[in-house]
């Protein structure tokens, strides 16, 4: 069995390690670039062997226990990088990160396999490999790191990819989206920045794009356009940062065989966005709480909901919280590093927020639009909203109506999709601020007067029973009614 793959970052693959492994009796025998790494060789009953691509690590059981190495090792013990070249010490950080892979570098995996018969057969095979399921084709992926928000930005990400055939370019004019196979729009002519550039191709945050090549050793080279350095403020590709020349970030030239996907990584700028509450009035319930909507950038040029985002709850005095029945306490041990994280509801809800404390949703991209609006049918009886407004000075004013899923009804109603949100404010994250993005939401707690029922005649009182209190909001009007009290007899 052969397969060509590659090394994700960090040698993990959807969260967990790369990991191949091998049960079974009989011959096995494992070689990554042409260096036996796996070996279970010779007549035996079942043993176990693995292979570790996030530490390094290759273990195999024997009848006496278990041997350990490394895959860096089993490339030093054979003299060789993966690449054929002779192991020079200086230059193993080029191909290793540690006892492993270094990120991103790509590698052919052969595996040998001999049952020998004669009585009971065990085999068991199991690895998560991201192998290169075709030859001739090239990758080129965007990813946004600095964030855990990615999903909320709408900026796409122009680039060229132009093939190198000695002293002669030309520029690749056609791909298919990884993960459906449908077509990449190109645009023939765009200007980017007052410069024009000719096949011209775009992808957002988590696209890859596929181009079929003839030829594993055509030369090629990637450029990304455009570069707005006030909103990236560096570029990786392939896990090494690479400089940022007038927006424009290029790749090295190398051949598909030897490097199949370039992955590109922005590094967002990024600010936080504060949503703190306020109540106002004579009478405040410290058990009342409120809750929020927040809707966010979202790809495809529209506004989504914060949902499953997460967030943090600060006190009065700026101490992180936790939730203890259902109300956050502050706690002034809790630092950055041991805050507790909580998740907005599907359509971006957050709640059990009372008075005088603060939303703290962390990381957003600088650019990012935002709109916070309160949930009316969960404010608590007896208050009413007031105002909800940004902060002066920690945020761009935005309009927000050039989405293609916003509309405005009437004069203050915002429709994003099929719901109306009648009380609301909207801005855009900015760089540079001296305070972050805040949104004050402020409710009246509705004033009250109590009136006392106070009966002069103990045998009244007897047959009506105790005083009684009355509890009425303002604005409100009392009428008095003459009343005699009877004389004792």
């Amino acid at each position: 069995m052969e397969a060509n793959f590659y090394q994700p970052v960090g040698g993990k693959n959807n969260g967990e390690d790369v990991i191949y492994e091998f049960n079974g009796d009989d011959d096995l025998w494992v070689f990554i670039d042409n260096v036996l790494v796996l070996d279970i060789g010779g007549c035996h009953n079942a043993h176990s062997g693995s292979i570790n691509f996030s530490t390094g690590a290759v273990q195999v059981e024997t009848g006496n226990g278990i041997a350990t190495t490394t895959i860096r090792q089993c490339f030093e013990n054979a003299g060789i990088f993966p690449d054929g070249t002779t192991w020079v010490e200086s230059k193993a950080n080029q191909y290793f990160s540690g006892d492993t892979f270094a990120d991103y570098s790509q590698h052919n995996m052969k595996m040998f396999y001999m049952e020998r018969g004669a009585g009971a057969s065990n085999l068991h095979i199991k690895f998560n490999l991201p192998v290169i399921k075709d030859a001739g084709k090239l990758i080129v992926d965007k990813v946004v790191s600095g964030t855990v928000n990615e999903k909320y930005s709408n900026e796409k990400f122009p680039f060229q990819v132009i093939r190198v055939n000695g002293n002669t370019e030309t520029r690749f004019t056609s791909a298919v989206y990884e993960s459906n196979g449908e077509p990449v729009e190109y645009q023939h002519e765009v200007v980017i920045n007052g410069t024009t550039y000719y096949d011209v191709f775009y992808l957002c945050p988590g696209e890859a794009a596929v181009f079929d090549v003839a030829d594993n050793s055509q030369q090629y080279y990637v450029k990304e356009l455009g570069i707005d350095t006030a909103y990236y403020d560096r570029v990786l590709i392939n896990g090494e940062e690479t400089a940022i020349t007038d927006g424009i970030v290029t790749s090295s030239v190398s051949t598909v065989k030897n490097r199949n996907r370039v992955t590109y990584d922005n590094h967002g700028v990024t600010e936080d966005l504060r949503i703190k509450k306020v109540v106002e009035g004579d009478v405040k319930n410290s058990s009342d709480t409120f809750e929020f909507y927040v809707y966010l950038t979202g790809q495809n040029n529209e506004l989504i909901p914060y949902s499953n985002g997460e967030y943090y709850v600060l006190d009065p005095d700026g101490n992180y919280c936790t939730y203890v029945n259902g109300l956050p306490v502050g706690d002034s041990s809790i630092t950055e590093e041991t805050r507790t994280a909580y998740h907005s509801g599907q359509w971006g809800t957050i709640g059990s927020i009372p008075d005088g404390y603060t939303v703290l949703i962390p990381d957003l991209l600088v650019g990012t639009d935002f709109m916070v609006s309160e949930r009316v049918d969960r404010i608590p009886a007896g208050y009413e909203l007031k105002s909800i407004a940004v902060d002066e000075g920690t945020a761009d004013n935005v309009d927000i109506t050039g989405y293609s899923n916003v509309s405005t009804e009437g004069t203050d109603a915002l429709k994003i999709g099929s719901y109306s949100y009648s009380n609301h404010c909207e801005g855009k994250l900015k760089q540079d601020s001296e305070a972050d993005a805040t949104v004050t939401v402020t409710n009246q707690a509705a004033n009250k007067i109590v009136v006392n029922k106070i009966w002069q005649s103990n045998d009244f009182v007897t047959i009506h029973g105790r005083h009684r209190k009355a509890f009425l909001p303002l604005p409100v009007q009392l009428f008095f009614r003459r009343h005699i009290v009877p004389s004792p007899l």
